[in-house]
């Protein structure tokens, strides 16, 4: 799939503007959810409580839940969508956005999250399994004090394992984490900006399929505890410049402190 928008990013209430950036500049933009857009954001049953979070990237995918206790909550304030830690979760089933992570598939993720304190051994911000063969995770690990993502093909781990120790630095605040991968293996995993590379083992991941979800490892209802205020997913690895130029958007948007 060969894509290019031309979507022209404005933002207002305290976050900063940029109207020179065009994201869709960047070809292959599969996945654009951006909380700062209140349009993409549904919550008309229960206010504040997100049924649906709207892809802005021009493919159309929806990312929806309709049980209400499983609902994440919208903060209108920073611009965020709240998962407890327990229960909140919010997924598509469209094969076209779980193709974009299967084993064989290049990609390149960028999201804008924060994850909180927490005594639970995993929170996962989000994880994709079209099949058993299929499966994408993006977790924090308790033990071993490490943020990374993770593929594994339905017998072993795939490729390297990257990823940030000492991942308490970036706890409880905004950080912009970046990973990319390139078919067989993770080539990059940066947080605000900066290049971070391990040989530590692979974080698990779970036998669910069938669903890209926020919020939660979908097999081993692993939950995110936290918050989620933008993913941008391309379905091929970015430039070096190309990355430099979406995390700075994405930093100076945020007000990220590096």
């Amino acid at each position: 799939m060969t894509l290019k928008k031309t979507l022209k990013t404005s933002f207002k209430d305290g976050l900063m503007a940029n109207n020179s950036f065009y994201l869709g500049d960047y070809l292959d933009l599969i996945l654009w959810l951006d909380a700062s857009d209140a349009s993409t954001i549904i919550d008309t049953t229960t206010p504040t409580q997100v049924e649906q979070w709207n892809d802005k990237s021009g493919n159309g995918f929806t990312l929806s839940q309709s049980t209400s206790i499983n609902q994440p909550i919208y903060d209108s304030v920073n611009k965020s969508l709240l998962f407890n830690g327990t229960f909140s979760i919010i997924s598509s089933t469209d094969t076209a956005l779980l193709d974009a992570f299967q084993v064989a598939n290049a990609n390149t993720v960028f999201a804008v999250a924060e994850f909180s304190t927490s005594a639970n051994e995993f929170l996962c911000l989000f994880s994709s399994g079209k099949d058993f063969f299929n499966r994408y995770n993006f977790t924090r690990r308790l033990t071993t004090d490490r943020i990374s993502p993770s593929y594994y093909n339905g017998a072993a781990f795939v490729g390297n394992s990257i990823g940030i120790i000492n991942a308490t630095s970036v706890f409880d605040r905004n950080a912009v984490f970046t990973s990319t991968y390139d078919g067989s293996n993770f080539d990059q995993f940066r947080v605000d900006g900066t290049n971070y590379t391990s040989t530590a083992a692979a974080l698990d991941v779970g036998s669910g399929s069938g669903k890209f979800s926020l919020g939660v490892d979908q097999a081993d209802e692993q939950f995110l505890d936290g918050s989620i205020s933008e993913i941008i997913v391309f379905n091929r690895v970015l430039s070096n410049a190309e990355i430099a130029s979406i995390e700075s958007y994405l930093i100076n948007k945020w007000g990220v402190s590096i």
